[in-house]
């Protein structure tokens, strides 16, 4: 993927490429989304209920997303949340032995660009299990030029009023 800044709307564009979800992109309720312009989004709930954060999309640059998944993760830690549960059409064997974590369940889903079914995947990561290195987050400005605050879209608008 070639480097430098992208609206949110290419950002997508390359998401609905690659996922072939059994849906365009379409934030649910309650969704939110993260995104940064040279390092892609990801969507997120935040799970009361069960303690956890949910990933249901991502694409970019997985190792600057998933710092700042985990950074949220660990603010979030103060009132019990230490898991996150993330999904991929890629079987889960690689992601579980790079992030650590457990198989949760699979799902079949339909995919929109060739029409035939796929399984969805999802494993759970906590704080305690994953192999994600906690970072200085002076060294990960370094080596990522992490802006101050980063523009996160709320309830799928992209900060101009428009829907994703």
């Amino acid at each position: 993927m070639p480097k430098g800044e992208r609206t949110f709307e290419e950002w997508v564009a390359v998401y609905e490429s690659r996922a072939g979800d059994d849906v365009h992109f379409v934030l649910t309720p309650g969704e939110q989304i993260f995104y940064h312009p040279l390092h892609g989004f990801f969507s997120y709930w935040v799970d009361h209920e069960n303690k956890r954060l949910l990933i249901p999309k991502m694409v970019g640059n997985g190792k600057f997303l998933r710092h700042i998944v985990y950074k949220m993760v660990r603010e979030l830690s103060p009132l019990g949340f230490n898991r996150i549960m993330c999904c991929s059409r890629r079987r889960p064997e690689v992601y579980l032995r790079v992030l650590g974590g457990t198989f949760d369940h699979m799902e079949e889903t339909v995919n929109i660009n060739t029409g035939k079914k796929e399984p969805m995947y999802y494993y759970t990561v906590t704080l305690d299990d994953t192999k994600e290195v906690t970072r200085d987050e002076e060294e990960f400005d370094r080596e990522f030029s992490a802006p101050p605050e980063s523009p996160v879209l709320q309830g799928g608008e992209h900060g101009d009023g428009t829907e994703a």
